[in-house]
């Protein structure tokens, strides 16, 4: 099941009240969001469509339609769901943070870069825009790593037990070669969340990089049992990196053994107990949208 990435739960309370339909019939603001939960975009726009005709001031109905376009990748009309809501709640920290990231699918950099500022301004103790500029700037601005890098510290600092910060930190060390580093997020992610199958993979990648290839063997045969799927995650990482042509052929063969072994491993005791994470097959069951995740070419 997709979970949701917002939930709004001011304004439901109205929305119920005023709700259209016979006595019982579900609030169309609560059918949308279980729609577009289970993937049933087109249906849940039907629902959120009610649920804004129905409620004078539908703030979250709004963010709830835009989640909808945004994730059938009608992003124009995504916007200005986003905006509609923004006008009527300035201070909505989830409306920015979703207005910038269809800005971003866009490729309109400096409007999603303005939006994720707005962001980090009306919500002081949330890290998420600081989090989704940093991101910006790694896929559209690769050339600066250090705005990123201090992005990503600043959500850190304000959000300390999230795992996915962490993960895109260690990330970004990563590609900037500064291995140990980055070993030291991707195992304080796994601290915070042991299920991350991502972040054993990332942790594998920079230990093999260090040449500790037994312990990265293990870190990505862990990832390939939490998340079997991930196996083409993985391989993808390693195209993209640039040192990687100095040791592809070596490193296929060693993978290749490690990936048996994680085929072997999927019925022991480890694979049962991380058993259910295998059935999560979309981005937004670890926070991140799951659009996001086509687009980027990177890390999360």
């Amino acid at each position: 099941m997709r979970t949701v990435p917002i939930r709004y739960w001011a304004g439901v309370a109205a929305l119920l009240l005023l709700a259209a339909g016979p006595a019982g019939a579900a609030d169309p603001y609560e059918e949308g969001m279980r729609l577009y939960n289970a993937k049933q975009d087109r249906a849940a726009l039907e629902q959120f469509n009610r649920a804004i005709a129905a409620n004078p001031r539908p703030v979250e109905a709004f963010v709830g339609r835009g989640l909808a376009r945004y994730a059938l990748r009608d992003y124009g009309v995504a916007i200005e769901d986003f905006s509609a809501a923004i006008r009527l709640k300035p201070d909505d920290e989830d409306a920015y943070i979703y207005r910038g990231k269809a800005y971003r699918a866009l490729r309109q950099g400096n409007r999603a870069l303005e939006d994720f500022t707005a962001a980090t301004r009306v919500n002081p103790k949330s890290g998420k825009g600081y989090f989704e500029r940093a991101n910006t700037y790694q896929m559209l601005y690769a050339n600066r790593p250090a705005t990123a890098l201090k992005d990503l510290d600043e959500a850190i600092r304000r959000e300390p037990r999230n795992a996915l910060y962490y993960n895109r930190r260690g990330g970004l060390l990563f590609e900037t070669d500064q291995f140990d580093r980055a070993i030291g997020d991707f195992s304080q992610a796994i601290a915070l969340q042991p299920t991350m199958a991502t972040a054993y993979g990332n942790r594998g990648l920079a230990k093999y990089a260090l040449d500790r290839k037994a312990e990265a063997a293990e870190d990505l045969r862990q990832c390939l049992v939490l998340d079997p799927k991930l196996r083409e995650w993985i391989d993808t990482q390693v195209q993209l990196i640039p040192r990687v042509q100095q040791w592809q052929a070596e490193f296929r063969r060693w993978y290749s053994a490690v990936h048996a072994a994680a085929a072997r491993s999927l019925g022991d005791s480890c694979s049962s107990r991380y058993s259910y994470a295998s059935q999560r097959d979309n981005c937004r069951s670890n926070g991140v949208n799951d659009t996001d995740h086509k687009i980027q070419s990177g890390k999360l």
